[in-house]
């Protein structure tokens, strides 16, 4: 939770190098659904093998594959599996793909505070 504050507060004081917000918000934006096409094009279109295959099976009976678990994706994959198209390996899948896009659209305001002398001065006081 700390780390959306930080990136909210970076967003909101200005520290960003363009303080136009909706042209961020555009970027962030076209990041996000090219990187949902381009993960959506190579996904698997079924159930892949070993650990995959496991945990697709965990995911649709609701169960917990070996240890740890990952009960997030267990959770999420089940709701995913509840599409009405598509295969179930392939609905099962597309958790991934939907969690990869959004951790695009989350790194970009990050790479857009690079400002060199905040840095140098971070890197001074530690």
């Amino acid at each position: 939770m700390s780390y959306l504050c930080k990136i909210h507060t970076i967003v909101s004081s200005g520290h960003m190098q363009n303080s136009n917000r909706s042209l961020h918000y555009a970027f962030a934006s076209i990041a996000f659904l090219v990187s949902l096409v381009t993960f959506l094009l190579t996904v698997q279109p079924t159930v892949p093998f070993w650990d995959c295959g496991e945990f697709t099976a965990a995911a649709v009976q609701q169960q917990v594959p070996h240890p740890p678990g990952a009960p997030l994706f267990l959770m999420l994959g089940k709701l995913f599996h509840l599409l009405p198209f598509g295969d179930p390996g392939w609905r099962v899948n597309l958790v991934s793909v939907f969690s990869s896009s959004v951790t695009i659209v989350l790194l970009l305001p990050h790479h857009g505070t690079r400002d060199p002398q905040l840095l140098h001065r971070r890197s001074r006081q530690a």
